[in-house]
Parts: C-alpha cells; sequence; structure tokens
C-alpha cells in the first residue's frame, strides 16, 4: 500500500499540470462574449456624455436693453472713416484716448520690433457691456496692424471710441521720415501745387450763368449741401450751405477741395487724405449743383441781363445768400418721457440767413440721458428732419418722423427757438 501511494505521489505534480490546462482549454472554449450587454453599454454612453454636456455648458449671456421708442434704428455704414496710416512706429508703451458713448475711454498700446504687439483697454466710462462687446475688434487691429476695422454691432460708439484711442496712441508713436522719404514727399507735393495752378481752365461742357444748389452723400450718409455761382462756364465760387459729417474731418477736406475744384475746374480732384468720406460729399454736391447748370437742364437762377432792373433782378437775393448765417449754440428742450424711458435733454447748434434754416447739428453738451439708444434715436430724426427744414421759415406743415414722435417734437421745438431769436433780433436792428 505504501509502495502504491509513492508512486501516485510521485505522478501528482503531473496530474496538477494536467488538470489546470484541461480546465483553461474549457474555459476558453466555452467563453462566450457579453455581447449584448456591451452594445447596451455604448449605446447608453452617448447620452449620459451628452447629458453632462449638457448639464455643464455655460448658458449664454443675454443682456437686456431697455425699450425706448418704437422705431427701427436707422441703418447705416458703421465703419469709422478710413485712413492713410503710419504703419512706421517707434518701440515703446503709448497711451491714448478716446470719446465713447459716456465718455473717454484710455488704451494702452505696446509697440515691438516697429508692430503693434498688445492693446489693454485701461478706463472706460461705457457700460461694461458695451465695451466687452467693443473689445473684440482689438484682435482685428493686432492681426491686421490697422485701425481700419468694423466697429462692433451693439456697441457702434464704444467701437469707435476706442479704435480712436488706438489711434491717437499710435500718432505719439509715429517714426519720422527718412530725409529720402521727406524729400520724395515735398518733391510729390511741389509736382502737384504745380498742376493746380494752371490758369485758364474751363468747365467741361456747356452751362448756363447762374446760381445752383447741389447736395451729395459725405461721411456714414450724412448730406452736405452747397451753392456755387457760374459764369462764362466756370464755377466761380463755391459755398457750403450745410453738412452732417464730423467737423473735424469736415474742416480737414473743406478748403482743400473747393481749391481744388476751383483751380481744376472739374469735380475729378483728390479727396483730402484722412478725410476721404466727408473729401466726396463736397465733390458729389458741387457736381449736382453742375448737373442742374448744364444748358437746357433748368433747375438754376439765370444771371440778369443788364437791361433788367436791379430791384426785379435775383442776383441780390443769391448774394445775400451767400452771406454768413447766424448760429445759436447750445438751444435746449426736453424730450418728453414715454411709457418706457424717461425724460432726457437735447442740445442743438441751429443756423439761419435771412430767416431761413440753413443747418442744425447736435451740440457738444449732449449725453442723450445717458443712453447709447437715445442717441440712435435722436440722430434718426435729426437726419430725416433736416432735409424737411432745410431753407425753411418754420416747422409748420412737416410732421413728426414716424417711430421717433419724441425725438421729432424736441428738435421742432428748439427749431422754433432759433427761428424766434433770429426774427426778434432781425427786428431791433430796424
Amino acid at each position: 500500500m505504501k509502495m502504491l501511494w509513492d508512486k501516485i505521489k510521485a505522478w501528482m505534480p503531473l496530474l496538477a499540470g494536467i488538470l489546470v490546462i484541461s480546465c483553461t482549454l474549457w474555459s476558453v472554449w466555452t467563453y462566450v462574449p457579453a455581447k449584448y450587454e456591451l452594445a447596451k453599454r455604448l449605446e447608453a454612453e452617448p447620452v449620459l456624455a451628452a447629458e453632462e454636456e449638457s448639464e455643464t455648458q455655460e448658458e449664454p449671456e443675454i443682456i437686456e436693453l431697455p425699450d425706448k421708442e418704437e422705431h427701427t434704428e436707422p441703418v447705416g455704414d458703421s465703419t469709422l472713416e478710413k485712413i492713410v496710416e503710419n504703419q512706421k512706429y517707434k518701440d515703446g508703451i503709448y497711451y491714448g484716448s478716446g470719446t465713447g458713448f459716456a465718455g473717454e475711454l484710455t488704451v494702452k498700446v505696446t509697440i515691438e520690433k516697429g508692430k503693434i504687439v498688445s492693446i489693454e483697454v485701461v478706463s472706460y466710462a461705457d457700460g461694461d457691456n458695451y465695451v466687452r462687446r467693443a473689445q473684440k475688434l482689438l484682435s482685428s487691429i493686432i492681426s491686421k496692424q490697422s485701425t481700419n476695422v468694423d466697429t462692433v454691432s451693439g456697441a457702434t460708439y464704444s467701437s469707435t471710441g476706442l479704435i480712436k484711442a488706438v489711434r491717437a496712441a499710435l500718432a505719439k508713436a509715429k517714426a519720422e521720415d527718412t530725409k529720402k522719404e521727406k524729400k520724395d514727399k515735398k518733391d510729390q507735393k511741389d509736382k502737384k501745387d504745380k498742376k493746380d495752378k494752371k490758369e485758364d481752365r474751363t468747365l467741361s461742357g456747356e452751362y448756363e450763368n447762374g446760381t445752383y444748389e447741389g447736395s451729395g452723400k459725405g461721411y456714414l450718409g450724412g448730406i452736405t449741401k452747397v451753392r456755387i455761382r457760374v459764369r462764362d462756364n466756370r464755377i466761380t465760387k463755391i459755398v457750403i450751405v450745410s453738412n452732417h459729417d464730423t467737423k473735424s474731418f469736415f474742416e480737414m477736406a473743406k478748403d482743400t477741395i473747393i481749391k481744388r475744384i476751383l483751380n481744376m475746374q472739374t469735380t475729378e480732384v483728390d479727396a483730402v487724405s484722412n478725410a476721404t468720406f466727408s473729401s466726396n460729399g463736397i465733390k458729389s454736391a458741387v457736381a449736382d449743383a453742375l448737373s442742374k447748370a448744364k444748358k437746357n437742364a433748368g433747375g438754376g437762377e439765370e444771371e440778369p441781363t443788364e437791361d433788367q432792373p436791379v430791384e426785379d433782378q435775383p442776383e441780390e437775393e443769391e448774394e445775400s445768400d451767400l452771406g454768413e448765417p447766424v448760429t445759436y449754440s447750445n438751444l435746449s428742450t426736453w424730450v418728453e418721457a414715454g411709457e418706457s424711458f424717461d425724460s432726457y435733454a437735447i442740445y442743438l447748434d441751429i443756423s439761419v440767413l435771412n430767416g431761413k434754416i440753413k443747418s442744425i447739428v447736435f451740440s457738444q453738451k449732449n449725453r442723450f440721458g445717458g443712453d447709447e439708444n437715445n442717441q440712435g434715436y435722436s440722430e434718426y430724426a435729426l437726419s430725416t428732419l433736416m432735409e424737411l427744414l432745410y431753407n425753411k421759415k418754420s416747422t409748420e406743415g412737416i410732421d413728426t418722423v414716424s417711430g421717433a414722435t419724441y425725438s421729432s417734437r424736441a428738435i421742432m421745438a428748439i427749431v422754433e427757438q432759433a427761428l424766434e431769436r433770429y426774427q426778434s433780433e432781425m427786428e431791433g436792428q430796424e
């Protein structure tokens, strides 16, 4: 018996190995993957992932703007006037400021290796939401290395303020031209001046003698009106009647463009650098007036003949209209409060000549109740009313602008103030 047990013990390791191998083979042979459970899990996981993503996704920010006068804001070009930029800057850090809707915005511009590398908003008076929106354009300025970028929709005034602030900073960073560049610019200017001084030029075509008015579109679609005099097929005088452009840009363009047109006797002259839109507004207004001066076109005042009595000559009346208008500054009243907006003050500068309205522009004092939308409504009303009020001696018969009733009423009330003051002053002089 003992001998049998000794023999079995000798074979036990081998028997144990055979047993393990057999169990392993059986497990592999009989294994069936849990396909249903795996498929079910794969179907469920994307749903769970989507739910988790939905739960963690931030809600979009909703900015509710207050309701104002019920009308659609005017649709127009929302970009600033394009400028010719230096593109050569000195390295360093420069600060600049511009005016937004509620006040001044200041930026810090960093220049490295002659390039704009960063722009930081240092301070501002506008609302946080508007400035946050407007800051999106700063990356465009850096990538384009230019401030000729579009404003941000919904934050137009803040965008404009930031662009002007960057331009102010870059003006301080401007690098000086080399001697050769200065000489080249001087040579080009001398050549142009010499060309402009050519005399005895006349208009191309046949034009009737007389005085004519015309209008053209300037900056952001604003209307520029001019009055011209034509004699012997030449433009002898150009007078600006009214305009709605930014004052600094218009003043930059006015004298130069008028001089060029008179010298060249054509409206096909170069625009003034950095005041392109204002230049084009004057040129198109003169062209419009010339179209009325063409022979058989009609639309102008005929030149009086020598035989015509002095008292019947329209020339005298035109001479008086070519005089300087009287301007009343900072005339004001309050825009009545509506159901969804508060009352706010409005200030206008109004020019009157011979008892007729010649121009209406917003005064610098305007704050429009601290609401950016109010300015849009008021500008919409004024741009429409100016067309109706120009050369009028009264607001009688002129309706308010549809959808901007309150703003229209206030503007017409201020116009009546100006006309009454003018009439009173004229009677006092008599």
